[in-house]
């Protein structure tokens, strides 16, 4: 008679159980058959739309997970390669720790823990990854985990695009420059119109409303003398990052692509350029 080993059916547990988080929660998920460090490939989409960023989840399951000892986190042993393809990986890698008799993980994100250089230079023969009382997976986390990816694929992606119009440009390969450009601005649209900002209509009037008051109930007053263009690009800014915080319960936003959604959305509430400003403000058009 065939057996299967107790922690075989333990782990097909663990991994049934994350994987319904994130299906719950409308993701693709795919079981990876042939196992290098990672279980299960996520797909996530956002109001039908899948995302161009992937997650890659290992599931560590366990019948029943003590409770660490006070200051204490919990923690996994892991092989030293394993946790370098972990940090290296391009995509969101996430650990999850399962308690199969209690139906409660946590997670924990070995790029956050773990030096590459340290570790390869160390010759330990095992990393321990801890995870953190507070880091309960379920549906709430799982969503910012989602946008934390999200956010993190965009930031990479403009990052790169930037860099190489800066690139091109030095070369006077201005052609192939504003390729870069334009890319770099179709990434930013998409992502304003992720978050809601901006819809088929164009911009939300309650989103211009939003940047409206931010600008003359904020930053003229604390700064009368400041330009229209530069307080119009921080309210637009902050009312990106407000509405982020909204969707993903605080995610927050790299400094580079919050600085550049502040500017495209500001484009987009005055696409008559800066002269225009002084209308959008005084209650006029929104980039309808």
């Amino acid at each position: 008679m065939t057996h299967r080993p107790l922690q075989h059916v333990i782990a097909s547990k663990a991994v049934a159980a994350v994987s319904s988080v994130w299906i719950e929660l409308g993701a693709a998920v795919e079981e990876v058959k042939n196992d290098y460090g990672e279980d299960l490939l996520v797909q996530t989409s956002l109001r039908g739309t899948v995302d161009a960023s992937r997650i890659w989840v290992q599931v560590k399951g366990r019948q029943k997970v003590a409770k660490p000892r006070a200051g204490k986190d919990r923690t996994v042993a892991v092989a030293p390669n394993t946790a370098l393809r972990w940090v290296n990986n391009a995509d969101a890698m996430v650990i999850v720790l399962w308690d199969v008799a209690r139906g409660e993980g946590w997670y924990a994100y070995p790029r956050h823990q773990i030096n590459s250089y340290e570790l390869f230079t160390s010759g330990n023969p095992r990393v321990r990854i801890r995870f953190a009382s507070e880091n309960v997976f379920n549906l709430d986390t799982a969503n910012k985990i989602t946008w934390e990816s999200r956010i993190g694929h965009a930031n990479a992606r403009l990052i790169g695009l930037r860099d190489q119009e800066s690139f091109l440009r030095g070369r006077e390969r201005k052609g192939a420059a504003e390729i870069a450009h334009r890319e770099a601005t179709y990434l930013l649209f998409d992502f304003l119109m992720k978050i809601g900002v901006i819809g088929p209509e164009g911009v939300d009037e309650k989103i211009a409303h939003m940047v409206r008051r931010c600008v003359n109930d904020f930053f003229l007053k604390e700064d009368p003398e400041m330009p229209l263009n530069n307080a119009l690009i921080e309210a637009s800014s902050f009312v990106c990052l407000g509405e982020i915080d909204a969707l993903s319960r605080g995610c927050g936003l790299p400094y580079a692509l919050m600085d550049d959604l502040g500017t495209a959305l500001a484009n987009a509430l005055v696409p008559g350029g800066p002269d225009r400003i002084p209308e959008f403000l005084a209650g006029g058009g929104s980039g309808q």
